[in-house]
């Protein structure tokens, strides 16, 4: 959550046409929209992004705002709280429905805890306090590209686990595994510690797996770990605790 934020220095520098001057150069660049009112504040905020080589849109109600949204793939909004007649607000839920993983910016000219908090309920990715700075600008645009970055390398590294790990088919024909499979459903609903006995290669990880799925703590990571590689006391101690003395 950003209220007013203090200019920051910047620390990637690109040149700009004049002569004997440096510019910020933004490293990355956004599909960008901006709902505002106030045509200035479009204008100046325009300025400052496209010369960072950010893609601007920009509309001045929220029907615009939804239309630019519903036409554009926009990866982060600027969304004035106290549009003319509107509530910004009420505009939030209604651009995350066109477009879920949209960073939506609330922008204020009055900032409150209160309103910061709804807004984030909300769904909204920052709270900014007018008047913004380009300086602003481009640290809660660095933010939001931060945090969409690690937020699709969280997405990538689950779907390659699922992938890794497919859902355990338990179904079979022979009556006497069909015995087994019904008990180890059951027994997922219990929250007691499970101990499978059996010889090597008889499918105790498979089961045990199989379990965890139907489990109601399926949602949680599944470890395995080499008991062979575990001293008999060591092992012991893990499943049955150890008293001292």
């Amino acid at each position: 959550m950003t209220f007013g934020m203090s200019p920051a220095p910047c620390h990637v520098f690109g040149f700009s046409n004049a002569p004997g001057k440096l510019r910020c150069a933004s490293e990355f660049h956004m599909k960008v929209l901006i709902i505002d009112d106030e045509t200035s504040i479009r204008k100046t905020m325009r300025m400052a992004l496209s010369a960072d080589g950010h893609d601007i849109r920009e509309a001045a109600d929220g029907a615009a705002g939804l239309a630019a949204a519903r036409q554009d793939r926009l990866e982060a909004v600027f969304l004035d709280l106290k549009l003319a007649g509107e509530d910004g607000l009420k505009l939030l839920p209604q651009l995350l429905e066109i477009a879920p993983d949209l960073d939506v910016i609330i922008l204020t000219a009055h900032g409150s805890i209160e309103t910061a908090v709804e807004a984030l309920k909300l769904g909204a990715s920052e709270f900014v306090t007018k008047p913004v700075t380009p300086e602003q600008l481009r640290q809660v645009l660095k933010h939001v590209e931060r945090t969409r970055r690690l937020t699709g390398r969280v997405q990538s590294l689950q779907d390659r686990l699922s992938s890794e790990t497919p859902e355990v088919d338990l179904t079979t024909e022979e009556p006497a595994l069909a015995k087994v499979y019904e008990q180890a459903l059951k027994a997922a609903d219990s929250p007691a510690t499970l101990l499978l006995l059996g010889e090597s290669g008889t499918g105790k990880s498979v089961l045990a797996r199989a379990i965890h799925e139907h489990s109601p703590f399926c949602e949680r990571e599944f470890v395995t770990v080499s008991c062979p590689s575990l001293s008999r006391e060591l092992l012991e101690s893990e499943l049955f605790g150890h008293e001292k003395g």
